[in-house]
């Protein structure tokens, strides 16, 4: 292969892919689009965006995970405004594991994990009350010195927090990278929904309850909301596993969807980890896996897949539908899987609640670290 060779760097729609085209030519990087067609009868409107050899480095440096992203959010991160990890923490043990977990990922990714722990306090009410209230004034003055109060404390929390993993660093059970932290007033989930949107992490690493706990986490669950809102991939690792499970990334299980969302998907985890030497297993998550259509479908995915990432290993496997559950269980025990991937469709809030998506669904149903990927 010569340094002018073509390399596919991604595969986009018609509209994204002339964006990603007109940025990444401004930075000097050559591009050439194709019209991909996995199947004679697809007509999904696709297209490769072909880049030379000898520019790949710069170009995948430039994109980082920007397939997730808006347009003008697109253009931000091909300029490097934004690039870093979020943990959101809440002082407890499990916040522990998602900074131990997190930051190997972010020494993994060179890029820098930033703390985030949320506090909420009850709105002050108006120095002038209705009817006449006298007492009014005192009322604001009061609520106005509680909010300090609980702000104070919990930037005490969050510096206590943060001298114990500098101590954990130098003791070596945590990787000696930087870190920033952030404290915010707001509810938890509405917090990191707003740093997403306006900073873009690369990835957002929370921890989850065990899963004989997870019951109790029905209804409010911090990380299904993160999960079913914000716009970036977000990695969950559950409380009862080692931190360092799921990044080995050795043993994968992809849910397929068996469309377009599978090709970002599998994109985007390759890209953000380097072309990783591993094991894909494709499992289609649709009615009727066993239909010729279907099987036919996941065939031309495993094929497309190995001969765009050649460094890894794709093997498809059909459970079965009427016990899905239990068979899921069985195969990610036998396989050993470190990490389920699961591409993340937008729904509304509706739709959510009467039909949780799959990767909320996954969050609740097994100890296995999840990697949410918005497509």
């Amino acid at each position: 292969m010569t340094m002018n060779d073509k390399i596919t760097l991604v595969i986009h729609s018609r509209e994204r892919a002339e964006a990603l085209q007109g940025i990444l030519e401004c930075h000097g990087v050559e591009v050439e689009l194709e019209v991909l067609k996995i199947t004679q009868t697809d007509d999904c409107d696709l297209f490769r965006v072909n880049v030379p050899a000898g520019k790949l480095s710069l170009a995948l440096k430039l994109m980082e995970s920007g397939e997730t992203l808006s347009l003008s959010q697109l253009d931000m991160k091909m300029a490097g405004v934004s690039g870093n990890l979020l943990i959101p923490v809440d002082f407890s043990p499990s916040s522990s594991i998602a900074v131990s977990a997190g930051f190997r990922l972010a020494m993994l990714l060179n890029i820098r994990p930033v703390l985030l722990h949320a506090y909420y306090t009850p709105p002050i009410p108006n120095a002038v009350a209705p009817f006449g209230n006298i007492n009014g004034e005192e009322d604001a003055l009061v609520a106005a010195e509680d909010s300090a109060d609980i702000r104070q404390i919990a930037e005490s929390q969050m510096n206590r927090f943060k001298a114990e993993i500098r101590r954990e660093q130098v003791d070596g059970h945590i990787p000696s990278v930087s870190f920033s932290s952030i404290v915010a007033d707001g509810v938890a989930e509405e917090v990191i929904q707003a740093y997403c949107k306006r900073n873009m992490p690369m990835l957002v690493v929370m921890a989850t309850r065990g899963f004989n706990k997870k019951g109790e986490d029905l209804i409010g669950s911090v990380a299904a909301e993160v999960i079913d809102t914000c716009r970036v991939p977000v990695l969950t690792v559950p409380e009862d596993i080692k931190p360092e499970a799921g990044m080995e990334l050795k043993r994968v299980l992809l849910a397929c969807s068996l469309d377009r969302s599978d090709l970002v998907a599998m994109q985007a985890v390759m890209q953000t980890f380097d072309f990783p030497d591993c094991t894909v297993y494709m499992v289609p998550v649709v009615d009727r896996p066993k239909s010729s259509a279907a099987v036919k479908k996941l065939n031309d995915l495993r094929a497309y897949f190995a001969s765009v990432f050649p460094l890894a290993k794709f093997e498809c496997h059909i459970l079965d539908e009427k016990a899905f559950k239990q068979s899921l269980d069985k195969f990610v025990h036998s396989k050993k899987v470190d990490l389920m991937i699961v591409p993340n469709k937008r729904t509304n809030v509706f739709r959510r609640i009467f039909k949780p998506s799959l990767a909320h669904k996954c969050l609740f149903e097994r100890d296995l670290p999840l990697l949410a990927i918005p497509v």
